[in-house]
């Protein structure tokens, strides 16, 4: 007969290590961005990550349809990146988010005014053609289009059009990337398919929307290049994402970061504006990087050196990719594409940047692949680390991904007994109950309340606590990722 503590016991153990949480390897970043993540996290007293991410995001938008690499003849990589931070609420996702966003939103600000004066100019040629004879009227003037480096908040619809008139790309970014995932389909009834087009944004393929309503019945883009960002709660995404988006592809597509919660310290830190002005100057400087005609990119190539180091990383790292099964092992699929991107767009910073610029502008150096590859590597631990967490690490997972749900649902609290009582699983085994919830203790997603009494008014028994990465109660993080013991006073209630 199988021990089923001591089998939850051992599983725990093989995956104790995805639980840790590697700091975000911030010395891979080009400079001025290093400066600004490090200037940013030091003065918002949160970690990198959370800037590092949406920024990154950013700087992958703004470059977009200009620079492609080409790894062979018939692989090439955009620099799309799509990033999630992770959270619970009061995490300072939000004050990063903005940070990382300030340099592209300083120049979609710029475009905003000199669109509202190119406005200004149509509206009085609009006036002047009105108000002219019809026989002398002529051509009725077109209002000028905005161009646009970064959105939030569109539908399928209205960013096809915005690419149309943008063929560069943009960055979408979300505060709350949980509303742009339940816009799906949101005016079809249930019957698009607005999910399978997104997909199409991250490699940079073709698009066609068509539409019943509309002057333009059809949205063709040839290149639809966009990069995506914003944040989330770890309920949440749990749920966002569900089985649907985990069989699709669409959760592999996000580098994803969960810092541990962190004690809020004050101190006066800020960011100084020789760094912000080289951010600023940075980016403007990827927006005026020329492409090639019609918009077709200019296709940045290897090194040789550059290749061999590629070439290592990309052997070892299918290697490590085929122990695995399920949701991670397309994550790490995608991180082999993400490895070469984030090359790419380290390459381009530095190109412009004037830091330690490449010897060729158009080829890709051994310093920014190395760069590249150390980036995903960490993605790729973070990635074992919050699938882990969340539950959704493989198919194997299952059932405790269901138990987890199970005392969500009842509040985040359960006795062994009460488990043998709602779970037909553990109805005539009450070893098997106890050792479910100890492995979930074990491996971090919950804590022992050991005076919590019962719900039957029988003898005190343990009570298993959900952590905030499922409940709705909020719980105690010590600041290192590490939940304490919830203790009950006298009354039973939870310290």
């Amino acid at each position: 007969m199988i021990d089923r503590k001591q089998a939850y016991m051992e599983e725990a153990a093989r995956n104790r290590n995805t639980l840790d949480f590697r700091p975000f390897p911030i010395e891979s970043l080009p400079e001025p961005i290093r400066s600004y993540v490090h200037s940013g996290a030091e003065a918002l007293g949160c970690d990198p990550s959370l800037i590092a991410l949406p920024l990154l995001s950013s700087v992958g938008g703004i470059i977009g349809n200009k620079r492609w690499l080409r790894l062979k003849a018939t692989w090439e990589e955009p620099p799309n990146l799509w990033t999630v931070t992770i959270g619970e609420s009061g995490e300072l996702k939000t004050p990063a988010l903005r940070l990382a966003l300030e340099p592209i939103q300083t120049i979609q600000d710029r475009l905003f005014a000199v669109h509202a004066q190119a406005m200004e100019v149509f509206q009085d040629e609009l006036s002047a053609w009105e108000s002219s004879p019809r026989k002398d009227r002529g051509v009725k003037p077109i209002p000028p289009p905005c161009a646009r480096v970064a959105c939030s908040d569109v539908t399928m619809e209205s960013l096809a059009l915005l690419l149309c008139e943008n063929p560069n790309g943009l960055l979408v970014w979300r505060d709350e990337l949980s509303g742009w995932v339940g816009s799906f389909n949101q005016y079809r009834k249930g019957a698009g398919g607005d999910e399978g087009h997104w997909l199409f944004f991250w490699s940079g393929g073709a698009l066609t929307v068509d539409r019943k309503s509309g002057e333009r019945k059809t949205i063709h883009v040839r290149r639809a290049c966009a990069s995506i960002t914003g944040s989330i709660q770890p309920g949440t995404l749990r749920r966002a994402l569900g089985t649907e988006h985990l069989e699709d592809g669409m959760a592999a597509r996000f580098l994803m970061a969960m810092p541990p919660s962190r004690p809020k310290v004050w101190n006066d830190n800020t960011i100084g504006e020789a760094v912000r002005a080289r951010m600023r100057e940075t980016f403007e400087a990827l927006g005026s990087l020329r492409g090639g005609e019609d918009w077709d990119p200019v296709r940045v190539s290897l090194s040789p050196d550059a290749q061999e180091v590629w070439i290592d990383f990309f052997e070892s790292h299918d290697l490590e990719a085929r122990t695995l099964t399920g949701p991670l092992r397309s994550a790490f699929a995608k991180l082999e594409a993400y490895a070469a991107r984030l090359a790419l767009v380290v390459h381009t910073v530095r190109s412009v940047s004037g830091h330690r610029p490449p010897e060729n502008p158009f080829e890709v150096d051994p310093d920014s692949m190395r760069s590249g590859i150390t980036l995903a590597r960490w993605f790729a631990g973070e990635a074992r680390r919050v699938y882990a967490l969340l539950g959704i690490a493989d198919p194997g997972r299952a059932e405790q991904r269901n138990l987890v749900t199970l005392i969500e649902d009842r509040g985040g609290r359960i006795t062994a007994n009460d488990l043998r009582r709602f779970s037909w699983r553990f109805k005539n085994d009450p070893e098997g109950a106890e050792a479910a919830l100890a492995g979930l203790v074990s491996e971090g997603l919950g804590t022992w309340d050991h005076r919590g009494g019962s719900d039957r008014g029988g003898r005190p028994s343990s009570v298993f606590v959900l952590t905030d990465l499922y409940s709705t109660k909020p719980s105690e993080s010590n600041g290192n990722g590490r939940f304490r013991r919830v203790e009950a006073d006298e009354e039973g209630k939870l310290s």
